[in-house]
């Protein structure tokens, strides 16, 4: 029996084989003929060393079928072996996933490893990233030349995923080195980030198709960056190293809000507040800003208390986020072009008034929030999430998010806006 397993290095996914000798190539072709992938056999091979857990010197097989391993009475330590392994393109990707759904093959001969079903996982979130469009356009520099690539900025439900799917990764995947000398050190979270990167990356892209001509003179460094994130390379063919830097640098600035939501640990929320039924203000409604932790949406810290940093809420907010107060800045910038900076008197409606011009979201909030407000409900929060989101029936009700209901939502272009029922008084 040969058991196939799936390890990453520098971002991309290579196959080999374990049976009666770890790593030989003449076993993984056995394998390939006995799940019928003759389509491996073109893809490139290259030698690693792996490293497995050894006891007395002999491996420790990942599954009985493989064979019997040393006994149990020895200490466990780590052992490189040299292999050769197949790197695989998108289409042998794919092809290992569909076989690999359904499990083992009777009758073949061979085992599917863990790695393969972990990786399968993260392709499906690949998929959902590309169908939901949460992607930007990139360019990154590798070796001596810059690439255009397509960064994947997950929401915050995917970015939970995730995080999970990386705790969950099996050990082989990053068992890859290229020397005996020492054993990989990459973490968890940049091996996902990286292969998660090179799959959207081939999904996205078209196939290279044969007898193609190349093209490789452009009239300016943006034709030549837009070739390259629409063509099967990456490489982006321009000479002139300064007019590069100069475009990477206002693509980097360009991306920075997005980027600095995407990596904090906090989302962004409105509660809006019903005016008094009596007084001055009783026409007013109050906006107040707050930051939700994305791992538990039961805390909530306001934002005016965060200026404190003797206060409770920064001692929470430190706690989780080193650099919170850039992303509070930042969403804050954000928020101030979502209302009027002076409500005007009122004319057709107190909402109107009160939110008008900039983007109509609040408008339509304060509507569904004056047909509920016979409820007794005294607060709404709106929550907002960066990542492209489905666009759901402001009549459709969800489950809580922090003990209560959600009541709607709004689509805009900055994101998804959801109106949330609080409990809170």
């Amino acid at each position: 029996m040969i058991a196939l397993h799936i390890s990453i290095f520098d971002g991309f996914p290579f196959l080999w084989s374990e049976g009666k000798k770890i790593g030989m190539l003449k076993e993984l072709r056995l394998a390939m003929d006995g799940i019928r992938m003759i389509s491996l056999r073109s893809n490139t091979t290259k030698e690693f060393c792996v490293w497995l857990p050894c006891r007395e010197e002999k491996p420790v097989p990942s599954s009985p079928l493989v064979g019997t391993g040393p006994e149990m009475m020895g200490e466990e330590s780590l052992k490189a072996f040299p292999i050769t392994a197949l790197r695989l393109n998108a289409t042998s990707l794919h092809e290992l996933s569909l076989l690999s759904e359904k499990g083992n093959i009777p009758g073949s001969g061979v085992i599917f490893g863990s790695s393969l079903l972990w990786i399968r996982q993260v392709r499906k979130i690949a998929l959902n990233i590309i169908r939901s469009q949460s992607l930007l356009p990139s360019m990154v520099r590798k070796d001596t030349f810059q690439e255009a690539l397509w960064q994947p900025f997950p929401d915050s439900t995917t970015s939970l995923a995730l995080e999970k799917l990386a705790e969950t990764m099996p050990a082989v995947c990053r068992s890859l080195s290229r020397t005996n000398t020492q054993p990989p050190e990459e973490p968890k979270r940049l091996a996902l980030r990286r292969l998660l990167s090179f799959i959207v990356n081939v999904l996205v892209r078209p196939l290279e198709k044969a007898g193609t001509p190349k093209i490789t003179e452009f009239e300016s460094v943006h034709d030549a960056w837009l070739h390259a994130l629409s063509s099967s390379d990456a490489r982006l063919n321009w000479k002139n190293e300064q007019e590069l830097e100069q475009f990477a640098c206002q693509l980097n600035a360009w991306r920075r809000p997005i980027e600095i939501h995407e990596r904090s640990p906090f989302r962004f929320c409105f509660q809006l507040t019903e005016p008094a039924l009596k007084g001055k203000k009783q026409d007013r409604w109050h906006v107040g800003y707050q930051l939700q932790l994305k791992a538990d949406p039961s805390l909530i810290l306001n934002a005016g208390d965060l200026w404190n940093p003797e206060s409770a809420a920064s001692q929470h907010a430190s706690s989780c986020s080193s650099d919170y107060t850039e992303f509070m800045l930042t969403a804050l910038g954000q928020a101030s072009g979502r209302s009027h900076p002076k409500p005007e008197k009122e004319k057709s409606g107190r909402f109107r008034s009160c939110y008008r011009g900039r983007i109509p979201i609040f408008a339509g909030i304060c509507r569904a929030a004056a047909k509920r407000r016979i409820c007794g409900h005294a607060s709404l929060v709106v929550e907002q999430s960066q990542g492209a989101q489905p666009y759901r029936n402001q009549n459709e009700s969800e489950t809580s998010c922090h003990e209560g209901k959600r009541i709607g939502s709004h689509a805009g272009k900055h994101g998804c806006l959801r109106l949330c029922r609080s409990n809170r008084q």
